[in-house]
């Protein structure tokens, strides 16, 4: 019976260390549970993206653009454009044959001929100059972009150093999208004077001349007139000229004392082409002439692009064309 008891006993003591161990455990957890959840939880950190601020675009300041001027250019001898590879991509539209023309040189801003006494030693015995041409018809640009165009003729400008240049003619632009016509006159180096008294018109036929009406005063007499609107224009004007040329000419002229881009004017034809020079009057052919090709650039054809055709003279040297190719 003792045994029994001592047995039961030890079971009991057994169960009790087992629910004490049991407990003590519970009580470790618990607490580790509790001490975590005192720790607060750190949240990941970002570096916010710099705001954007939009710089305003500056608002351009609107300036008058004064009429163009034109700058004479010497004219280098070209060198022969050579072969281009052929490339694998499809050929674009080609654009207008140039038609080739005896004796002429590349310009930059000029296309057409001059006459002088001589080409090599020219001397001042330039008196007149006179030809007609209808005003040719200008294709507009976008509001975006403006070029120009001027016909006429004059006297000076093409030799060397000759900063002289009396002339007068019409201008073809197109300007911010809207084209322009007027009649005009300049004696460089002042700036050009616009002939208000007379509306141009593409259409119109213009007849132009320049001739010294007194050598001892260095009188001019200047006259255009639009015959299709019946309208003249006639001033004598006191300048001093070289004398040593005389031009018939297409011009991309210099605005803002930059050369422009060439208006798409299509073509011009100049007729009754006259000159003085010395005792003889006559046309571009009865005299040392030479024609002016406008180029892009006066480098080699290879890296330069034509902008202006000029032709032949007809048979009796009084008339050609010029005819637009590219801006410029």
């Amino acid at each position: 019976m003792k045994e029994e008891a001592a047995l039961k006993v030890f079971v009991v003591i057994l169960i009790v260390l087992v629910i004490v161990v049991a407990l003590a455990a519970y009580a470790i957890f618990q607490s580790r549970i509790m001490k975590n959840s005192e720790e607060p939880l750190t949240s990941p950190s970002f570096t916010p993206t710099p705001s954007l601020t939009a710089t305003p675009s500056p608002t351009p300041t609107p300036t008058s653009t004064p009429a163009p001027t034109v700058a004479p250019t010497p004219s280098p001898t070209p060198s022969p454009t050579p072969s281009p590879s052929p490339s694998p991509s499809p050929s674009p539209s080609p654009s207008p044959s140039p038609t080739p023309v005896s004796n002429a040189t590349v310009a930059l801003n000029w296309a057409g001929y001059f006459v002088a006494s001589d080409l090599q030693n020219p001397q001042p015995t330039v008196t007149s100059v006179s030809a007609s041409w209808v005003v040719p018809t200008v294709t507009p640009l976008s509001f975006r972009s403006s070029a120009f165009s001027a016909v006429w003729i004059g006297i000076g400008g093409q030799f060397g150093n000759d900063s002289t240049l009396i002339q007068c003619g019409t201008e073809q632009d197109s300007v911010r999208g809207q084209v322009e016509y007027y009649a005009w006159y300049e004696l460089l180096p002042a700036p050009s004077v616009t002939i208000s008294n007379i509306t141009v018109s593409p259409g119109d036929q213009i007849q132009a001349s320049i001739r010294l009406v007194n050598a001892t005063f260095n009188q001019w007499t200047i006259n255009l007139n639009d015959t299709t609107a019946d309208e003249s224009f006639q001033n004598t004007v006191n300048y001093t000229s070289s004398q040593l040329s005389a031009e018939w000419i297409v011009e991309r002229p210099s605005v803002n004392h930059v050369i422009s881009q060439l208006a798409n004017f299509g073509s011009v034809t100049f007729t009754n082409c006259s000159a003085s020079v010395g005792s003889v009057t006559g046309g571009i052919s009865n005299f040392p002439w030479e024609a002016l090709v406008m180029y892009s650039s006066t480098t080699p054809r290879s890296s330069s692009v034509q902008l202006a055709d000029v032709s032949d003279l007809t048979p009796d040297g009084t008339e050609f064309t010029v005819t637009y190719l590219a801006p410029g």
